[in-house]
């Protein structure tokens, strides 16, 4: 996400995902996360891109400012637990001390989760690396073709035909296809408007905001994790840190 945070958080939310769709969908989230999570990775070392990316892998802490939101995650992580999920071993709980080490005071943070095997990456460069890597596949692969079609924008999409083809109407012409993948997050509902607003399962966008701020101490680097807080609703990361020059933004 445009956070940049990569990291294993499916267990954080296993008993709510078993009690809606079942246990082994709760373990198909789990390891589909992972597998994406693996897959980065992977191809960031394959092709030497991890500083190019900003890569940093100095784990994430989940803050909760009070024992109500940890107590919930306790209980989504013993859920995992009883599951077999083995991920949810290598977590650890911080206490009030060693969470005013992160420079948090205890009187606003009643504790912390920290996952030591968190990432965090530039998103945009990532994406970017993704893109030149395609380019170059599909040249020297003559069997495939890629193309990237900016400025068209979807502004109706028709029922099935009878064969179950969807048309997908744009300024520059008709996509038809069987399969159609909407990624466009909370606007979803100028497509499809069975989930407008006035609907029981409706998608509602909700303002979001981001900050850069500089740290207090210049030339110090503040943190080394990525964190989260507000059931991960917040999140933030300060810029990898050169000792040669000012600590970077968070």
């Amino acid at each position: 996400r445009n956070g940049g945070h990569l990291a294993p958080t499916g267990c954080f939310g296993f008993a709510t995902c078993t009690s809606k769709h079942g246990v082994e969908a709760a373990h198909q989230a789990v390891d589909l996360e992972r597998y994406s999570l693996s897959k980065v990775l992977d191809f960031l070392e394959t092709n030497n891109l991890k500083k190019e990316v900003d890569w940093a892998n100095g784990g994430r802490v989940q803050i909760f400012k009070n024992r109500e939101e940890a107590e919930e995650v306790r209980v989504e992580l013993e859920a995992a637990t009883e599951a077999g999920r083995k991920e949810v071993e290598g977590l650890v709980w911080l206490d009030e001390r060693q969470v005013e080490k992160l420079g948090a005071s205890k009187e606003v943070i009643h504790s912390a989760l920290c996952l030591p095997d968190g990432n965090n990456l530039f998103p945009r460069k990532l994406v970017s690396h993704l893109f030149d890597f395609i380019l170059f596949l599909t040249s020297s692969l003559p069997f495939l073709h890629f193309s990237l079609y900016t400025h068209t924008p979807c502004t109706s999409i028709s029922s099935p035909s009878s064969s179950g083809i969807y048309t997908c109407s744009t300024p520059r012409g008709s996509i038809r296809a069987p399969t159609i993948v909407h990624a466009t997050n909370a606007y979803i509902s100028h497509l499809l408007p069975h989930l407008a607003s006035n609907h029981p399962h409706s998608v509602v966008p909700t303002r979001g905001q981001c900050i850069t701020v500089p740290p207090p101490i210049p030339t110090k680097a503040i943190w080394t994790c990525a964190l989260s807080a507000e059931e991960g609703f917040e999140y933030f990361f300060q810029r990898p840190f050169a000792p040669t020059s000012s600590a970077p933004t968070a």
